[in-house]
């Protein structure tokens, strides 16, 4: 099966004779072409009266080209019609619309590739100028190593997971990391804290520090902690072993919840050079004054609202400071772009790290940072208060012990990474199709059943059977249409950092197939109408599998 239509073949088929025609009727130069072919010429439709592929470059160029929407549409039909492809129909609608009906060629070729190809949705768009893969690193979780992982934390694991997946995808070479905050004051915060849980064990009438850490989690540390650090109050050691301590299991709850990290890097390694180095940078570049006898950076001059202190009057540095030191780190470790998830504490520190590498004088844009928002615990209607240092949290693992990481990671990446969550525990420990990861999941369980009873009785369809299109009603080019969409959708999810689009695009799918096997048999009838609708339904299971791999979730073949 070689050179069949799918979406990335007819959108470089039509893309390329729309480029070709704007090139030879109007006067176009290079930077306008260029600024045209990173338009997303070929468009999935809204609304299906509009057709099944919808291109509105005629109304972006019609302000440049001097021309009205209407007869940039009419010139690119031509070229449209002109691209080796054969469609259903091809129709302008107002203002300068162009709507194109795909006839069952294409979708059966769609079908085809679906159940042959397993990079039927990749793509080659994050490459270099050389061909090679771009290097992207995505940075998230880095929860301070000072309690355990918690619901949000478990928000941004499933989305740097998904994300990473979307992006190596999309032709990336994608690397993991967890940036370990084993430095600073926080870290002294849960030596005290752990030393004053001690001392309270021991009978001693202490109080723990304001700002410390409290809950079941540091009693236990006390309990197990070296005799010699107690009887030398080794503020330094205890914060040490503790943080370690807590980082490891961070990485054991991570692994059970289905994330594991290329690289752990820890703020210990970086050395006084590569401080003084991001320094010395923004000094030669005048980014840098003392004022209040502390050391601040201009980020006010780079596009923040407001400088920062970088060394406190006192001489220590600040966690500013250490991550200049760290993103300089990762500059110089050649990524061609770093992707960050923070909580959703972190707007003023995004805008910090923004200005700040474009002090030190990384280019623009090489750093993209994703703020993933709150997710409030809802029990009987109410928001709980929750945190660290009330001793008050839904820990990462007890909310696997409730709900299965499959569903905690489908109802996180089902909404934009900018909204609040409100996590119902009730609603996700649902078991039945209600509940829409069992939905989706449900779907490619009965699709693999169907297969397993086709092979049992021998009426399993032929590797490369060329089915009848003919066998084909409307009800069919729904869903064949639905599968021809996926990597345009893979594509959008990724691009566009918005994996909410590939949850919903899977349980419209699930959705229209539950629906076909429902109201139509597909063993157990003549055998060319079976082998039809088998090649039908296993393109259907191949996309479902592949979308819940890229989203990090699990296609279990019974259930």
């Amino acid at each position: 099966m070689q050179n069949l239509h799918t979406f990335k073949t007819v959108e470089q088929a039509i893309n390329n004779a729309i480029i070709d025609h704007l090139k030879s009727r109007y006067e176009i130069n290079d930077d306008d072409l260029n600024r045209i072919k990173r338009y997303t010429l070929v468009e999935i439709p809204s609304e299906k009266e509009y057709g099944d592929i919808a291109i509105t470059v005629a109304m972006r160029l019609a302000k440049h080209l001097k021309e009205p929407p209407s007869k940039i549409a009419e010139s690119i039909v031509k070229a449209v019609e002109g691209c080796g492809i054969t469609f259903e129909s091809v129709d302008i609608a107002e203002p300068g619309f162009v709507n194109l009906r795909l006839g069952w060629n294409i979708l059966l070729d769609t079908l085809y590739e679906a159940i042959n190809n397993r990079e039927y949705s990749c793509w080659d768009i994050l490459k270099k100028n050389d061909g090679a893969p771009l290097s992207i690193q995505v940075e998230f979780v880095s929860a301070n190593p000072t309690g355990p992982l918690n619901i949000v934390n478990a928000r941004a694991s499933a989305l740097g997971l998904a994300l990473s997946n979307l992006l190596g995808k999309m032709g990336a070479e994608v690397e993991k990391e967890y940036f370990v905050n084993d430095r600073g004051r926080q870290i002294d915060l849960l030596a005290e804290s752990i030393l004053t849980a001690k001392k309270i064990e021991d009978g001693e009438d202490v109080r723990y520090p304001d700002e410390g850490y409290k809950g079941r989690y540091i009693e236990e540390l006390a309990s197990e902690m070296n005799k010699d650090l107690y009887r030398m109050r080794d503020i330094k050691g205890i914060g040490v072993w503790a943080s370690e301590k807590i980082r490891k299991e961070q990485e054991r709850v991570l692994r059970d919840f289905g994330v594991e990290f290329d690289r752990w890097y820890h703020q210990s390694y970086i050395t006084d050079e590569e401080y003084n180095n991001v320094l010395n940078t923004l000094r030669d570049r005048n980014a840098l004054y003392e004022a209040d006898k502390a050391v601040w950076i201009k980020t006010s001059e780079y596009g923040d609202v407001q400088d920062w202190v970088l060394i406190t009057s006192d001489g220590r540095y600040t966690y500013h400071l250490a991550d200049l030191a760290y993103h300089i780190n990762k500059y110089r470790r050649r990524y061609d772009r770093v992707i960050n998830i923070l909580g959703p504490d972190h707007h003023a520190h995004m805008a910090m790290m923004l200005a700040g590498v474009k002090a030190l004088g990384i280019p623009e844009g090489w750093l993209e940072i994703i703020i993933a928002q709150q997710v409030n615990i809802v029990e009987k209607g109410k928001r709980l208060k929750m945190g660290k240092r009330l001793g008050r949290y839904i820990t990462m693992e007890e909310l696997m012990k409730e709900v299965s990481p499959d569903v905690c990671k489908f109802f996180f990446l089902d909404r934009a990474p900018s909204a609040h969550i409100d996590f119902d525990f009730e609603v996700a420990k649902k078991t039945s199709l209600e509940n829409p990861v069992f939905y989706i999941q449900y779907a490619y369980a009965r699709i693999e059943s169907l297969r397993r009873e086709a092979t049992r009785a021998g009426i399993l369809i032929p590797d490369n059977l060329q089915v009848n299109m003919g066998l084909y009603g409307e009800e069919e080019k729904e869903i064949a249409r639905e599968v021809f969409y996926y990597p345009q959708v893979v594509k959008m999810s990724a691009m566009g950092r918005k994996t909410q689009l590939l949850t919903c695009y899977l349980h419209n799918l699930a959705g229209k197939f539950h629906r076909y096997y429902t109201r139509n048999r597909i063993l157990g009838v003549d055998r060319d109408l079976s082998y039809a609708r088998q090649l039908l339904s296993f393109s259907v299971a191949s996309v479902i599998r592949d979308g819940l791999n890229v989203l990090g979730i699990s296609a279990p073949e019974r259930m």
